[in-house]
């Protein structure tokens, strides 16, 4: 059996972070029989763990073995881990308060009336409902929550992800942070768009126009309006002076208040994930731009 030995994954340099825990997962594509060593890992952030479980879920769709070492696990870590029912997947969870965890959802299909009210539901829960969200008008909130439903919908519209989409989050109070996860392990959103249009050479490039207003792989007169999901959290965020980042197969693409930049990864990264931190600030109110002329 290989043993995988999983890195810290920190809120600092996250994408040489999350390259080196791409790297250390190579073998769980084709191994059979894996185990996962944290002897090295000293904390792990919501994008790291959301990266795991998906892995750990696409391998279970191939019948393949994959088991966690508890003996190399510090309480910290162990700690978190449950609080994220991360352990759940392993057979090896308890209860545990959830605290200022925002645990691991996964959505195999969203085809259902009731599947889709589930996600709403979690959205709501487990998102908008924590005292540590930014304050918000009942419009904003209402395009906000609408735009997490569109990014999360079209998992299953363009990514044909074996294992639907997972949703997972944190919240930091000591850095007063919102960390929140969207991910699946399809066939890549920057592969989506370059499929859709020729023209557009690299996956970089992919991603800066699925940002763009309006922009949708989707199209057919009876469509509801698409290609605002990533365009409206990504301008909250902006204004919240926050950072939203997306992967997709080489490509990764990072909005701070300070600008944007983009990064090709060395190791491709399986499948789409959305990286969001939202600033705590509870002396600000957002409101849409369109609300101040009312």
């Amino acid at each position: 059996m290989v043993q995988i030995r999983i890195p810290s994954v920190s809120l600092e340099s996250t994408i040489s972070n999350i390259e080196r825990l791409l790297q250390s997962l190579l073998p769980s594509y084709q191994e059979e029989q894996i185990t996962l060593d944290f002897t090295e890992c000293r904390f792990i952030a919501a994008n790291g763990i959301t990266i795991l479980a998906g892995m750990k879920l696409v391998r279970d769709t191939k019948g393949f073995q994959t088991q966690i070492d508890m003996t190399t696990i510090s309480e910290s870590v162990k700690k978190v881990l449950m609080k994220w029912r991360f352990l759940d997947l392993f057979g090896q969870g308890c209860s545990l308060s959830k605290g200022t965890s925002i645990p691991i959802y996964v959505q195999r299909e969203f085809s259902a009336k009731e599947q889709k009210l589930e996600t709403v539901n979690y959205i709501e829960c487990e998102i908008f409902q924590r005292s540590e969200m930014p304050q918000m008008s009942d419009i904003l909130k209402k395009h906000i929550k609408n735009a997490l439903l569109e990014v999360f919908g079209n998992i299953f519209y363009h990514s044909n992800s074996q294992i639907g989409g997972i949703v997972c989050g944190q919240i930091y109070p000591n850095i007063k942070q919102i960390q929140i996860i969207v991910y699946d392990a399809g066939k890549g959103l920057a592969k989506c768009v370059r499929d859709f249009d020729s023209m557009i050479s690299s996956d970089v490039d992919a991603i800066k126009w699925a940002l763009r207003y309006g922009t949708s792989t989707l199209s057919g007169e009876n469509d509801s309006p698409r290609g605002l999901g990533l365009f409206i959290l990504d301008q909250f965020i902006n204004a919240n002076e926050g950072e939203f980042c997306i992967y997709a197969n080489n490509g990764v693409v990072q909005d701070r208040k300070d600008g944007q930049t983009s990064h090709t990864l060395n190791t491709a990264f399986s499948g789409t994930l959305i990286d969001m931190r939202i600033n705590i600030k509870d002396d600000v109110k957002y409101i849409l731009a369109s609300e101040k002329e009312v």
